[in-house]
């Protein structure tokens, strides 16, 4: 059997980083098959969500809290402030908590699938037939990729990653002092992770009683991810989506009016009529229209779009992002907060 040619190793080499990226999202990503959607029974619990406890992030304002440390400070410098203001109820520190684990976590499992895939090309380069000046390149791109990634890593050196549970309660502690961001992180269930999930099985009980009231105080307080999550859990999956929902797309019931007249609302919002139309939001949400038009009961009366204010509380804009984007370091310092 012949050799492959130089252009197919390359090929192979190049499909290789690319799985080795979307490996670090999967094993980063929050949990899936975690817990099961509700069942027929379940519905009417689900159907009327408990109304959230009251927050515990102690008695200063939301807006009096300081400012967070600067996202450039090692985290080994940063971590202890970070932690005793969040046991102290700041709630923005508890966000950049849950969100420096997060970074960190993404960033060590791309350096450990970048590692195998410049292991694999370099064994792939000391083979290649005379035409293979592209084999002996590949290597070299993703030698400088590493060193990129490793260069950020360095910013969680010698921390170890918190538990999960204290993830979670971070999470959590940051969502029920309506900080609009970890709200949003918090009811989509980012906070969770597949391989971590035995770990929390508490929390995640508890969240299954949480997460719809706080996504819908969320998207009724202007934010578009919110929503936008809302319509796609109310729907209860597209044709051809994928084995992966999101917890809270696990959660709610299955109700093509609510699903419908959440799309309208995040369709409507201001911030919609900037995004052209391939964009993947607007697409995702003229793709769950159509499907919860669809699924109406015959002669059932089109309901009106959900309560959703304009402009979130504390924000300058309606966010523009894919459905169902993490929490990223920066959002926790937005001081923008949902009113009890």
């Amino acid at each position: 059997m012949k050799r492959a040619t130089a252009s197919t190793r390359a090929a192979l080499i190049l499909a290789a980083i690319a799985l080795a990226v979307c490996a670090a999202w999967w094993w980063t990503r929050p949990g899936a098959d975690a817990a099961g959607r509700p069942r027929a029974a379940d519905a009417g619990a689900a159907a009327a969500p408990a109304a959230l406890p009251r927050s515990q992030a102690g008695g200063a304002a939301p807006r009096s809290w300081p400012d967070l440390p600067p996202l450039e400070r090692p985290l080994r410098l940063a971590a202890d402030e970070l932690r005793a203001r969040a046991d102290a109820g700041d709630p923005l520190a508890a966000c950049r908590l849950v969100a420096e684990a997060d970074h960190c976590d993404q960033a060590r499992e791309l350096v450990q699938h970048l590692r195998r895939a410049l292991d694999q090309a370099e064994r792939m380069a000391a083979h290649r037939t005379e035409d293979g000046e592209t084999d002996a390149e590949m290597p070299k791109r993703i030698r400088a990729a590493l060193a990129e990634r490793e260069q950020a890593l360095a910013h969680c050196a010698d921390v170890a990653p918190p538990p999960p549970a204290e993830r979670v309660r971070y999470a959590r502690q940051a969502a029920l002092a309506g900080h609009l961001p970890s709200m949003r992180h918090y009811a989509i269930g980012h906070a969770f992770r597949v391989r971590e999930i035995m770990a929390v099985l508490p929390q995640l009980e508890i969240y299954r009683r949480e997460a719809e009231v706080m996504a819908r105080r969320a998207a009724a307080a202007g934010d578009l991810e919110s929503a936008a999550a809302l319509a796609a859990g109310y729907l209860g999956g597209l044709p051809g989506q994928g084995p992966f929902p999101t917890l809270l797309e696990q959660t709610l019931p299955e109700d093509p009016g609510r699903a419908l007249a959440w799309a309208q609302a995040a369709l409507a919002h201001p911030a919609m009529a900037a995004l052209p139309e391939p964009h993947p939001l607007r697409v995702r949400l003229d793709e769950i229209l159509a499907e919860a038009t669809d699924r109406l009961p015959p002669g059932a009366r089109i309901p009106e779009p959900a309560a959703m204010a304009s402009v979130p509380d504390g924000r300058a804009s309606g966010r523009i992002a894919s459905i169902h984007h993490g929490l990223t370091r920066e959002a926790c310092s937005e001081r923008a907060f949902v009113a009890p």
